[in-house]
């Protein structure tokens, strides 16, 4: 039965690439918040706005894309960790 064999495939495919995106969002999480342990805050404000910069201005990313705004939000949200040190994750279940 082809159609199912495709299907899988497809079905594999796409969640190889979230599963990646989880973990590359995990090594961005990471980095940022271990930016202030080696970074001052005039550098760690120059990279955040070096960053936001190239998704504002990259050819990479469709401009009509979701991925822009969700990316500059990711990055804003992440980049908060840097304050809250002692966060252990968020008492709501539905976010985890």
């Amino acid at each position: 039965m082809k159609g199912a064999w495709v299907m899988s495939e497809e079905i594999d495919r796409v969640v190889g690439i979230c599963k990646d995106f989880v973990r590359s969002m995990y090594e961005t999480e990471k980095a940022i918040s271990r930016m202030d342990e080696v970074l001052s805050s005039d550098e760690m404000r120059e990279t955040l706005g070096r960053v936001l910069a190239w998704i504002q201005e990259t050819d990479e990313i469709p401009e009509s894309s979701f991925t822009r705004e969700i990316s500059r939000e990711i990055i804003g949200q992440l980049s908060g960790v840097i304050a809250l040190k002692d966060y252990q994750g968020s008492a709501d279940y539905y976010i985890g």
